[in-house]
């Protein structure tokens, strides 16, 4: 997909291509000639000097040793064994200008040094006629040589007992030495990214979206801490106004709380009103029709049941009689009937069962 949103091209400060269009991601790479610039190597301690103290190291011995009035370079700061090697390609700046906007500024030679992975191995650059040979040894360039025809039997010698990974352009060749194509077609990143300008955005390097996603992060978080204030201060007003409708409905509450006492005292007595009316109901048509000869000596009332105690002379009798009262859901002689010694009635125990 990157692909398709980012086309990748190289220009030369000689070529004027007016036709070409290119997009707001296109990467355009500006290479600088190797015939105009000067390679040097620094070396520094790492105990003594640290990484970003290197780049101002670099800086400082190139304003002391030019003599250009105005220059640039480009330079690559490795970390091989207890030293920093800062290789760097330094060009006056008067001899370098692009008629197509470009993107990144980058030297030949460093960029085809981009585009190999051996750790150990040889880059024959060319440039018309002209060719350097780059030897790179721990991922650093150590050494180019400007390669000369007369010389190029004695190089060759040297560029095979080097190593055997000799890299080189398609077209090319050297005497001696089995050319090799490059590793990648487009440099690496850690190259890539020495030579932008800082008005481009390399959609392809990670870092270029860290500010942005930094940026999201921070503006999700403070949205998350207004939302929770937000949503703290509503809750908090609704608590207020929770304990405000307490306090004002407490009476309320008290008053309905007694209302229910009351209901239940007031359902309470009518249900004992009831209960006694109906139990002098039962016991007035006791007194109306029962047969004469009936005495009751003891009346008994619980919850739903009245017992009587009492003497007749047919008990049996007086037990269909109640059966028949207006109330009473059932009734029965509790025990035996007993004969009364010089009374011809008999003593009876029964309970009616209140409806």
């Amino acid at each position: 997909m990157l692909s398709t949103l980012q086309k990748h091209y190289v220009v030369w400060p000689s070529e004027e291509d007016t036709t070409r269009h290119y997009r707001k991601f296109d990467r355009v790479v500006g290479l600088v000639p190797q015939s105009i610039c000067l390679y040097k190597t620094y070396t520094y301690q790492a105990a003594v000097v640290t990484r970003e103290e290197v780049e101002l190291c670099v800086k400082s011995e190139l304003e002391s040793e030019l003599l250009w009035d105005d220059y640039q370079y480009f330079s690559i700061i490795q970390s091989v064994g207890d030293e920093w090697v800062a290789s760097v390609w330094v060009w006056s700046a008067a001899d370098v200008a692009f008629s197509n906007t470009v993107t990144h500024i980058i030297p030949a030679l460093a960029y085809e040094f981009g585009l190999v992975e051996e750790n150990r191995c040889v880059v024959i650059h060319q440039e018309g006629d002209e060719r350097w040979v780059a030897f790179i040894d721990s991922g650093i360039v150590s050494k180019v040589i400007k390669c000369k025809p007369s010389l190029e039997r004695i190089i060759s010698q040297q560029i095979n007992h080097f190593s055997t990974a000799v890299y080189g352009e398609a077209n090319s060749s050297f005497e001696g030495v089995e050319l090799r194509a490059f590793d990648r077609e487009v440099p690496k990143v850690s190259v890539l990214s020495l030579g932008k300008l800082p008005v481009y955005q390399d959609i392809s390097n990670p870092k270029t979206f860290y500010k942005p996603i930094c940026m999201v992060i921070l503006l999700g978080i403070l949205a998350l801490i207004i939302d929770y204030s937000i949503i703290q201060y509503k809750d908090s007003r609704v608590s207020d106004s929770l304990t405000a409708l307490q306090s004002e409905t407490a009476d309320l509450v008290k008053i309905r709380s007694q209302d229910a006492d009351t209901l239940r005292v007031v359902n309470a007595v009518a249900s004992l009103k009831q209960e006694q009316h109906q139990l002098a109901h039962i016991i007035n048509m006791m007194l109306e029709q029962l047969p004469k000869d009936v005495v009751l000596s003891q009346l008994t009332y619980s919850s739903d049941a009245l017992v009587i105690t009492g003497k007749a002379l047919e008990p049996l009798k007086v037990l269909d009689v109640v059966t028949t009262f207006n109330g009473v859901e059932s009734a029965r002689l509790i025990g035996d009937v007993v004969p009364i010694k010089d009374d011809d009635r008999q003593a009876f125990k029964m309970e009616l069962g209140i409806q």
